[in-house]
């Protein structure tokens, strides 16, 4: 929680991490074992996973969706849940991530891959091969938006992580509760 920037925008419960930090002495422990029964009952109150996305336009007269950037406005007490969860699985990241993937893992960003591409098309423009070299790009535009979630599931047994643990980050994951405003 105090890790937190204390003016965020609120969610839809419509609080601040300010109003949490401030009162922390009143709901601290509240807050705890509401945490604490999450994470060992593997589910969370679909009310605590609400989120609102907002649409922020990406330029002057947007006129059509992908000129948007969604914001996502979640509750502070979603927000300190996956936080944990977040710090409890990144020791496991490194083992779990082919060092193939790019993007969201600290340390990587998709400008990694910049630099080999521009290798290969260095390669490909000067080379003299007499049958030719060709290259892909592959636009993985928002590919994560479209995972799937019974194959999230099934990775994460297939990686053996606890049957509690699975179903906790599947019900943060599955979280029916989203409106756009």
């Amino acid at each position: 929680m105090f890790s937190m920037k204390s003016y965020k925008a609120p969610g839809p419960d419509g609080f601040q991490p300010i109003f949490f930090k401030h009162f922390w002495e009143r709901i601290g422990d509240d807050i705890w074992r509401l945490m604490h029964t999450a994470f060992n009952m593997g589910t969370i109150n679909a009310s605590i996973a609400e989120t609102l996305v907002v649409l922020i336009p990406k330029e002057s007269n947007p006129q059509r969706l992908k000129n948007f950037r969604p914001i996502s406005l979640c509750n502070v007490i979603f927000k300190v849940i996956t936080k944990v969860l977040v710090s409890r699985l990144r020791p496991f990241l490194v083992d779990l991530i082919s060092p193939l993937q790019s993007s969201f893992i600290p340390g990587r960003g998709t400008t990694d891959n910049s630099i080999p591409a521009q290798k290969v098309v260095h390669f490909i423009h000067h080379s003299h091969a007499k049958k030719g070299s060709i290259a892909f790009k592959i636009d993985l535009e928002k590919a994560y938006d479209r995972l799937n979630w019974d194959f999230l599931e099934l990775t994460l047994q297939d990686f053996g992580f606890a049957p509690a643990t699975i179903s906790f980050i599947m019900s943060c994951v599955r979280s029916r509760n989203l409106s756009v405003l």
